[in-house]
């Protein structure tokens, strides 16, 4: 199971457009909650979305909801 995250570009760019991600807790903890990513992700020239896919970590202990943070950061040829 995950979580999917659909980055979009506002417009279309003429110019290859990246920008770093990584996961922070809250109320869900990496490793037990979730499997935490980091990297950077890249939009080709006329591309306007990816979709980001967050591991979810099935346990048998019963849970409230539970929030975990996507951030992005040092945007290349665009800003966040």
């Amino acid at each position: 199971t995950s979580l999917e995250f659909d980055i979009v570009l506002s417009a279309p760019s003429t110019q290859v457009v990246s920008v770093s991600y990584n996961n922070s807790n809250a109320t869900a903890l990496n490793g037990s909650d979730y499997v935490a990513l980091a990297g950077s992700i890249v939009f080709q020239p006329g591309e306007t979305i990816h979709t980001l896919k967050i591991p979810l970590i099935d346990n048998t202990v019963v849970e409230s909801t539970e929030t975990f943070g996507l951030n992005l950061f040092s945007p290349v040829n665009a800003t966040v």
